[in-house]
């Protein structure tokens, strides 16, 4: 029985064996298929007729094929079981054969050849034909494009094409059309044509009735290829018009002043924008897949803010404390919603507004209204204070003017001891209020900043031993000067005096009568000059020993020890003014012990210029 040409066969385009085989021409077929019958169909007439000629034939194919082909072959009569016995006929796995020659995802040479080689000149010696001819099917091919390694299916059909140089045989490939579905896959298709001696199009067009069918589907074929092309174009220009706008989108959310970002399911930050990193602090590596929540100064914040995405609300300007890489915290306002598929909550769109710069303002404004409202509440404070202190030596000096006047209104004389008493507390309490006004007149130059020194060299010994002989005279206080008899100083004289008599005065006042105050005056070993004034009397309290220099200031309460409260404020002021200090140490038992120093400068006659 023969088996060429098989009886209903339109295999017109399929070369004969005896063209196939013929001596000194290796044909190289291409066959493209779109189903498994149509590749059967031309593979039992190419493999079928090889073997009933008396030659080999070399099948190196999948699984599924090889098995379908050896079903039609033994229904067309063909004892291949007896082929095989003989060695005419050798069936290979294409897996297994393209594990050995394609080791490392490139073919090597050197194993196709010894591997496949070896089987055509095995196949070649058991051929029993006049010409001994091998026919071949390689499905190594179709394997490679398959898993879209277009360069390795060319490398191995050169491969191929090398063999046929020193072996007699021809090949016949077969690749699913479907493999090339891709525009780009065109350069490949032409590349793999242009390896083989004759190429046959899929069964779509080569089971056509005749030429004019061929024809008609020719045209059909460009008019789809023109529109295809067309298509292409407009799909390129439209991929490349969304292309340029993801890019201006990616552009203006990554370059965006305001912090953006996503986060994932899990809280965790899928992507943020660089204002994000540079208003934290962070590297991309650092901040990126990390959960958002660690970031909130108060995790309660953040788990309500959370929980009104998961409830899909719209969040806007939701105050949120950030903490920095540094450990500074960044108040910010963030406004966010949810992408959800369906019930699949997907990423969140959250937009920071740094409101720290903000923040700041506005604290500083709140801490200038405390400012002002306590300048405000000092200001009625003072003037209250004022008014009552002014207000007892003008009593008095009225009240002993209406005495004086009464009398002179009588016509009576005066007693001479009822008119030295009047003047003497006119004379007092003149000179009380005459103190009251310069106090008053000092602060308001030193808040103005008005206060200037004339200083010159001074013999301090002496300026504050004239000052304690004046407070012994009618006092009943011990006052103990310590000191030498000269000690040259660059001082403003007549403002030093008035810190001389505030210290004075204040130790005097909260003395018990009859109690000691001591003044010393020395010059340390740096040259600074130190005048300490110590009394016996109530001290000051340990929380109250800076703020008793404070203008309005009173330590103590009690009505016989009230006052304005400016004695130290201004002392203290004056010192500074000189480029000293004044502060209070620890006496001892009782009373309290006020210390001014004088830096080097002020004990050195010379810096007298300088100062």
């Amino acid at each position: 029985m023969s088996l060429y040409p098989y009886p209903g066969d339109h295999t017109a385009t399929f070369p004969p064996p005896a063209v196939l085989g013929s001596k000194n021409h290796h044909p190289h077929t291409l066959q493209f298929y779109e189903a498994d019958p149509a590749l059967l169909d031309h593979l039992t007439h190419y493999i079928g007729a090889a073997l009933a000629a008396g030659d080999a034939a070399v099948v190196i194919a999948t699984e599924e094929h090889r098995r379908g082909l050896a079903e039609r072959l033994l229904a067309r009569g063909l004892d291949i079981v007896h082929a095989a016995s003989q060695g005419r006929y050798i069936s290979l796995d294409a897996a297994e054969t393209m594990a050995i020659c394609v080791p490392d995802g490139m073919p090597d040479a050197a194993r196709f050849a010894e591997l496949v080689g070896g089987v055509l000149t095995q196949a070649t010696a058991a051929a029993t034909g006049k010409q001994p001819r091998v026919a071949v099917f390689g499905e190594l091919v179709a394997l490679l494009t398959g898993q879209g390694r277009y360069e390795a299916a060319l490398q191995l059909e050169g491969l191929w094409n090398d063999l046929a140089k020193t072996h007699a045989f021809s090949l016949h490939c077969a690749y699913p059309i479907s493999t090339f579905g891709r525009e780009e896959h065109g350069g490949s298709i032409a590349q793999i044509c242009a390896a083989h001696s004759h190429v046959m199009p899929a069964e779509s067009y080569s089971s056509l009735a005749d030429d004019e069918q061929r024809l008609r589907s020719i045209a059909l074929l460009q008019q789809k290829a023109q529109a295809l092309e067309i298509e292409v174009a407009e799909r390129k220009s439209a991929q490349e018009s969304l292309r340029r706008r993801e890019d201006e989108l990616a552009d203006f959310l990554e370059n965006a002043l305001e912090g953006v970002q996503q986060l994932g399911p899990d809280n965790r930050i899928l992507w943020a924008n660089r204002a994000q990193l540079g208003l934290l602090g962070y590297t991309a590596d650092e901040y990126v897949n990390r959960p958002f929540g660690e970031y909130h100064v108060d995790r309660d914040t953040f788990e309500d803010f959370w929980q009104k995405l998961m409830r899909r609300e719209d969040v806007y300007d939701y105050p949120a404390d950030l903490r920095c890489k540094d450990g500074s915290i960044k108040h910010v306002l963030i406004t966010a919603n949810g992408r959800w598929d369906g019930d699949r909550f997907v990423h969140t769109r959250c937009f920071m507004h740094d409101v720290t710069q903000q923040r700041r303002m506005e604290e500083e404004l709140r801490e200038r209204n405390r400012e002002l409202s306590a300048a405000v509440a000092a200001r009625d404070e003072f003037l209250s204070v004022a008014a009552h202190e002014l207000k007892t030596p003008i009593t008095s000096l009225r009240i002993f003017a209406q005495l004086l006047l009464r009398d002179a209104r009588r016509g009576v004389g005066t007693a001479p001891e009822r008119l030295e008493s009047a003047l003497t507390a006119i004379e007092l309490q003149t000179s009380k209020l005459n103190g009251l006004l310069t106090r008053l007149l000092d602060t308001a130059q030193i808040e103005a900043g008005l206060v200037r020194l004339d200083p010159v060299r001074t013999d301090l010994a002496a300026l504050v031993r004239s000052w304690v002989g004046l407070q012994h005279i009618g006092a009943d206080h011990q006052l103990i000067f310590e000191g030498p008899e000269q000690l040259h100083a660059v001082v403003d004289p007549v403002r030093f005096e008035q810190v001389v008599t505030n210290l004075l005065d204040n130790a005097v006042k909260f003395s018990p009568l009859g109690g000691t105050v001591t003044v010393e005056l020395g010059q340390d070993d740096d040259g600074g000059i130190r005048l300490a004034v110590t009394d016996q009397g109530v001290g000051v309290p340990p929380d109250q020993r800076e703020a008793v220099f404070n203008r309005l200031h009173q330590a103590h309460g009690e009505p016989h020890l009230s006052g304005m409260g400016l004695g130290l404020y201004i002392t203290r002021e004056i010192v500074v003014l000189h480029g000293g200090s004044l502060r209070i140490e620890e006496p001892g038992d009782r009373g309290s012990r006020f210390v001014v120093s004088l830096p080097p400068s002020a004990g050195d006659p010379e810096s007298e210029s300088a100062a």
